[in-house]
């Protein structure tokens, strides 16, 4: 019989963390994460799956930050500070964030990457 493939386990291991630090119990953390790890390998399995780091999603926060504060009318130089991007870094994510807001669209923001 073969072994469970190892990055299913890892996915596994992953969302049970995941769902613990939740307050779900050990257990019933463990049975689902194993059963979306099935409904993953069941619907995905023998396909080639790239996993993109995105790393614009981790910083949608911060940007989303940025846009909130210039919207509430912060003074520049103070989200200069707060922030510690430049005043045309700035002016640039919140470029991006109303040019993506216009657009309405569902799709992931457009953001820039530092």
């Amino acid at each position: 019989m073969a072994e469970y493939p190892e990055v299913l386990m890892d996915v596994a291991a992953c969302l049970s963390q995941a769902l613990e630090r939740k307050g779900i119990a050990a257990e019933t953390a463990s049975d689902l994460a194993y059963e979306a790890v099935e409904a993953l390998r069941k619907r995905w399995g023998g396909m080639d799956v790239y996993i993109p780091q995105a790393e614009f999603l981790d910083l949608a926060p911060k940007h989303q930050l940025v846009y909130e504060h210039w919207k509430s009318n912060m003074p520049m130089l103070e989200m200069v500070r707060e922030h510690g991007y430049s005043v045309q870094w700035i002016r640039q994510i919140v470029r991006a964030s109303r040019a993506t807001r216009a657009q309405k669209v569902s799709s992931p923001p457009l953001l820039l990457t530092d």
